[in-house]
């Protein structure tokens, strides 16, 4: 038993002294107030609520949404809000509790479900609130037949009915004709225009109807612009009209974007040049979709084969020459096809999916069918790694933006592709987006693609240069394409001039990315606390906040007790390292992650092995001693301060009594209860006083100690205590 654990230092001055020990203990507990009063503020700033209605939208919806690779009306609602960096609420309509609307900038109630049974409470609110509400396609007759006078009072607007007329498929707006394939609309008409007015119109080319109406901060939507997601549709009028719908206004931009696309290492050098030749004579910023591995594992071509970049070398200096130009590549995944397998073709690159299974039916129609088997988070993560290695083989950087091939991919995958790319360039699946989405739903930045490809015979630059017109009518709509380098170098050439003359302005995708300053959160570090045993794994969580670079796997440090630990994954916002063999006592972590900006956040934790059986060692140090007044000089009360530390937690710490020498008596009333001890450097003080003979200079105090571990076995310092 070692007697500096178990007994009191002896003191040899009467004099005041505090250790440094002590004057961090006095910090800690500063430290702890500061913090205190601040978890006190932080509550009373939020509760006022003045900021929920500008930053959020509730939408609400009649049954859950279910995740596909097609997105659904919710889900493509939630990405649209995105570009107004608006974020949202999703509930279920059902569960609508007096009141919701007027807490958010903005409702949506989608009407997905014929006849929805709709709460009281949110009708009452729709007819009395001043706050934005979007009623989109069915299920207005709950006011429209139900509360119609109450209805038409307040808004202007008479319900009628609901039309199933397929020959009503053409919207109007703004001098501009939209393509309609919903099967049915609701026939609305506007009672008082004073009150109302209708924005867009549905219409046969005879007869026309109000589609979107407006009255004050109620709009109304006759049919889900959303189900139907034609490049030429009313879809357009629904993403310009959300600028008024949330009242976030954006600034009049029409932007173009070229994609030269599917560039794999059987691409024609010289045609890469030339298309770089001619887009930078026009000052027009391209990128290059590169799917740096070909495979042909079928042998379509004759004998199965794969090519990396790297075993061309003329075509790694075309793309050089290209980026030299106002070139950017994009990564368009690995192989762009998946294994040895027609999918849904002929197992070729650029032919086929890489994430995604599809098949052709009876018709030779694509029918996109599930994820592949392999779908998970480490196979993903290998195809991007697979593909960044590639291209780095033949000198080039792991690209900042991704895009899928042919736009396919699980929810699980857009996840991981979230992780490691700030910026995404596609569609997804079906679902494209006629402005930059800043925030999708899957964490990332998405550049829009919008008006498909140029196929001779079937898409031809007129039909592309059409629908840039239509996109004019976004107020900050895009006109972005892409374009294969075997058709014909003139058809990209006619394109390019007849997007330019509708007005808009190609740019460098390098301007729509955000600058990422912001640093990763790193948090949640585990094991914490005490734990019985040994563990087998440390994890720490992250988020890459917006503006997001995506994390750095390659910069994850982790210590534990200040020894690196090795064998570290890095998936889906958690950092996960193995380590065994601990003994009991308590451990230190700390670990750092970057993201591929090279913003740098490091975070520290500590937990506790225990086991039971094994007595804790408890060290005790003496922290001053001082006469805490004149009048205790003289009458001889000696103060002493006490610091008691433990290398594990104990409970029920008590400090039982003294033996004293040279005549040294107790002045404090025992027993002293200390309660628990963490475990660690930090310790509990504690206070005795003594009464010192005058004649006394120097003595010494044994000072017996009981307590209890975590498993409820006790433990006495330096032994029972017996009285003195």
């Amino acid at each position: 038993m070692k007697p500096p654990a178990r007994h009191g230092n002896s003191i040899r001055k009467l004099d005041g002294r505090q250790s440094a020990l002590a004057r961090v203990f006095t910090v800690c507990l500063l430290t702890l107030s500061i913090l205190l009063a601040f978890a006190i503020i932080v509550p009373v700033v939020n509760a006022t609520g003045a900021s929920a209605y500008n930053d959020k939208a509730l939408i609400l919806v009649d049954s859950a949404d279910t995740p596909d690779v097609y997105l659904s009306s919710q889900a493509t609602l939630e990405n649209l809000l995105g570009h107004f960096d608006l974020p949202y609420d999703v509930k279920s309509v059902d569960s609508y509790t007096q009141g919701d609307v007027d807490n958010y900038r903005v409702t949506f109630y989608l009407g997905t479900n014929w006849d929805q049974t709709l709460p009281a409470e949110f009708l009452d609110d729709v007819l009395v609130t001043d706050s934005r509400v979007v009623w989109i396609n069915y299920n207005l007759w709950k006011l429209g037949w139900d509360r119609k006078t109450e209805f038409e009072s307040r808004f202007g607007i008479r319900y009628i009915q609901t039309l199933t007329n397929i020959n009503y498929n053409r919207v109007t707006f703004n001098s501009r004709t939209f393509s309609r394939q919903q099967d049915d609309f609701a026939q609305v008409s506007i009672i008082d225009a004073a009150k109302a007015k209708a924005l867009s119109q549905i219409t046969n080319g005879t007869k026309k109807y109000p589609h979107t109406i407006q009255s004050g901060n109620f709009f109304y939507i006759a049919d889900d612009p959303m189900t139907q997601l034609a490049p030429d549709s009313s879809y357009l009028v629904f993403c310009e009209l959300l600028h008024d719908m949330t009242g976030i206004q954006h600034s009049a931009s029409h932007r173009a974007l070229v994609r030269i696309e599917d560039v794999d290492p059987t691409e024609d050098p010289n045609k890469i040049r030339a298309i770089a030749d001619y887009l930078s004579s026009e000052n027009v910023p391209f990128t290059l979709g590169v799917t740096p591995r070909f495979a042909d594992p079928l042998g379509v071509l004759g004998t199965p084969m794969t090519r990396d970049l790297v075993d061309n070398p003329e075509l790694v200096s075309a793309l050089e020459y290209a980026v030299s130009r106002g070139g950017t590549i994009v990564m368009h995944g690995f192989t762009h096809q998946y294994g040895a397998v027609a999918n849904p073709y002929n197992g070729l690159t650029g032919t086929d999916s890489e994430f995604y299974i599809q098949q052709l039916d009876g018709a030779g129609n694509i029918v996109a069918m599930s994820p592949v088997p392999e779908d998970s988070t480490a196979w993903v993560q290998a195809r991007i790694d697979g593909s960044a290695a590639a291209l780095g083989a033949a000198g080039f950087s792991r690209p900042p933006i991704w895009e899928t091939p042919h736009y396919l991919a699980s929810e699980l995958d857009r996840e991981v592709f979230s992780d490691n790319f700030a910026t995404s360039y596609e569609r997804f699946g079906d679902t494209y987006f006629p402005f930059v989405i800043n925030r999708s739903s899957y964490g990332s930045l998405v550049i829009p693609e919008n008006l498909g490809y140029i196929a001779p015979g079937v898409v031809n630059p007129q039909a592309i240069v059409t629908l840039a017109d239509k996109n004019l009518a976004v107020r900050d709509g895009f006109a972005s394409f892409f374009y294969h380098s075997e058709v014909d170098i003139s058809y990209l050439k006619t394109t390019v001039s007849g997007i330019k003359a509708k007005g808009y302005t190609f740019v460098d995708v390098g301007t729509l990315t955000p600058v990422d300053l912001v640093a990763p959160e790193i948090f949640d570090v585990l094991p914490a606390g005490i734990i019985f045993g040994d563990s087998n794994a440390i994890t720490i969580r992250y988020n890459d906040p917006t503006p997001s670079s995506g994390i750095d796997a390659a910069t994850v440090n982790v210590t534990l007790d200040g020894s690196p630990l090795n064998g570290c994954t890095v998936s889906m916002e958690l950092i996960s390292c193995p380590y065994s063999g601990l003994g009991a006592g308590v451990h230190t972590i700390a670990g750092s992650v970057s993201d591929r900006a090279g913003n740098t956040s490091a975070v520290n934790g500590t937990f506790e092995i225990q086991i039971c059986g094994v007595e804790p060692d408890l060290s005790l140090f003496e922290t001053n001693a001082r006469w805490v007044s004149y009048t205790d000089y003289i009458s001889r009360l000696l103060t002493v301060d006490y610091l008691i530390k433990s290398d594990i937690t104990v409970s029920d710490v008590v400090i039982n009594g003294t033996i004293n020498t040279n005549g040294v008596l107790l002045a404090t009333g025992m027993p002293i209860s200390l309660g628990e001890v963490s475990g660690g450097v930090n310790g509990a003080p504690f206070t005795l006083k003594y009464n010192v003979p005058h004649q006394t200079g120097v003595f010494r105090s044994m000072i017996f100690v009981s307590t209890y571990d975590a498993c409820g076995s006790s433990y006495h310092y330096p032994g029972p205590w017996q009285g003195a």
